[in-house]
């Protein structure tokens, strides 16, 4: 994954997102409407995203990603996604309906998980810059593919969750109680 390490870097992805969101929604014209509403709702995400980083008059929110960027980037959560997805194909295996039910239920397990992660080895001035872009990217997505599955919706109340106690986070900490509620809220 490409994560800008200097303020000329950052500019450079800044521009490329802009052309890369008008190109996908230019050749995305002759799709479907549900897949164009996707894809849409994506590049959404994408710009809320980067948005505000992005603009060259918030400097000072831009030292605070770049301060934070080298860290994230040697220790990304990735196993907190690499877990999440494990769980979800052990558990619901390949029923598609099923397992799309789980991961929008369980939307928050990665978020958790990786905020946990560059807290502990990067801080949380890193931990937040990345819950800005994780939230930012996916909040339009999930809403669009996920409808009524949400966390704390009906729909999630009776779905199956990740155990808790394959989560690696601190013991004791308001994040562990957190994450520990969400998941096994029934």
């Amino acid at each position: 994954a490409f994560l800008p390490l200097s303020a000329e870097q950052l500019s450079h992805f800044c521009t490329r997102v802009v052309e890369a969101r008008g190109c996908i929604l230019r050749e995305s014209e002759g799709c479907p409407d549900r897949a164009r509403s996707f894809l849409e709702a994506t590049m959404e995400g994408l710009k809320v995203a980067y948005e505000d980083l992005c603009k060259t008059h918030h400097l000072q929110k831009n030292a605070v990603y770049l301060r934070t960027a080298q860290c994230i980037r040697q220790n990304p959560a990735t196993h907190c996604m690499y877990l999440y997805i494990n769980q979800l194909d052990s558990i619901v295996g390949s029923n598609a309906t099923a397992k799309m039910q789980m991961a929008c239920c369980n939307m928050q397990f990665y978020s958790l998980c990786a905020r946990a992660s560059i807290t502990k080895t990067c801080g949380e001035a890193a931990a937040d810059q990345v819950m800005d872009l994780i939230n930012g990217m996916a909040q339009a997505p999930i809403l669009a593919s996920c409808g009524n599955n949400i966390p704390g919706s009906d729909k999630c109340r009776n779905a199956p969750y990740i155990a808790a106690d394959k989560v690696m986070v601190p013991k004791g900490t308001v994040l562990s109680r957190q994450l520990k509620i969400i998941l096994e809220e029934s």
